[in-house]
């Protein structure tokens, strides 16, 4: 593995388990018992790109680990939560499309890896993505591939995020996700803490989520000079809001209504099914 040595953290007998858990997934590619609040740890320095790349691709990590400037970080962890959330999502978002026509279908390209640079072969996994079918035209190939195989950047992306921070997300928005030629919308959904285990007086959990749509375009609209993009649209779905009073939107799902989409056929993702879901795999306590 790699040519030049690399530093690797937590291995005295003072760290606690959750630290040498951590690093057993780096090193031996073993996903051993991580309490998500210890979240993020440094696992190693002083690594190469193609160190980290086939360690990552062999443990299937790379949405949960972050490289940065040789230093290899685990920033999440594949809960039932954290992998729920996105199945459902996705789940939601192609049902959508169940009668579409054979054109105007959409594709779930799942956690695909997304080549940033194809030179480099440095690449990053969202949680989930999707590309319209209408993209794969192998009479009119993309400029502006996301793999070695000419496979165009799916246009909406999305990341869920329970110990990651909305700031590192937001990093890889900018400096990835929404860079010109790439993903045109990113959904994301931040799974709030559930250290303290609240409940209200009726036994249901107190717990925070929330939701952030960015659009590459609609910021463009508005700011044709943006370099850097923000929430067009924010919704707080969970059961408690940021200043934790209750929320009511989890006593019951909202009726269907007609979505009004930013453009044409347009999806409308009702966030109490997946709230429901969050709160089924936190178990009864």
């Amino acid at each position: 593995f790699g040519t030049r040595p690399a530093t690797y953290y937590i291995t005295t007998t003072q760290a606690d388990s959750a630290e040498k858990n951590a690093t057993k997934w780096w090193l031996e590619r073993t996903l051993k018992p991580i309490d998500n609040e210890k979240l993020p740890i440094v696992v190693a320095t002083g690594v190469t790109w193609k160190l980290f790349a086939k360690r990552a691709e062999k443990a299937k990590a790379r949405r949960f680990w972050d490289f940065s400037n040789g230093t290899v970080t685990i920033i999440e962890l594949p809960t039932s939560g954290h992998e729920g959330t996105a199945r459902k999502f996705g789940y939601m978002f192609m049902e959508a499309f169940r009668n579409a026509s054979r054109q105007d279908r959409v594709d779930d390209l799942g956690s695909k890896s997304l080549y940033t640079n194809l030179q480099t072969n440095k690449y990053e996994e969202p949680d989930t993505c999707f590309m319209p079918r209408r993209l794969l035209n192998p009479q009119n190939p993309t400029r502006y591939p996301c793999d070695h195989e000419g496979t165009p950047w799916p246009t909406i992306i999305v990341e869920v995020a329970f110990s990651e921070t909305l700031e590192h997300v937001r990093e890889k928005i900018n400096n990835y996700w929404l860079a010109p030629n790439r993903a045109e919308d990113v959904i994301v959904i931040k799974l709030g803490s559930w250290k303290e285990k609240r409940h209200d007086r009726n036994g249901n959990p107190l717990r925070r989520l929330l939701c952030q749509k960015f659009c590459r375009r609609a910021t463009l609209q508005q700011n044709p000079n943006a370099t850097t993009f923000e929430p067009v649209q924010e919704i707080e779905f969970g059961s408690i809001y940021r200043n934790g009073r209750p929320a009511v939107i989890s006593s019951l799902p909202f009726p269907p209504q007609t979505p009004v989409p930013l453009s044409v056929p347009g999806v409308a993702i009702d966030l109490y099914d997946i709230q429901e879901l969050i709160f089924f795999y936190m178990g009864p306590n």
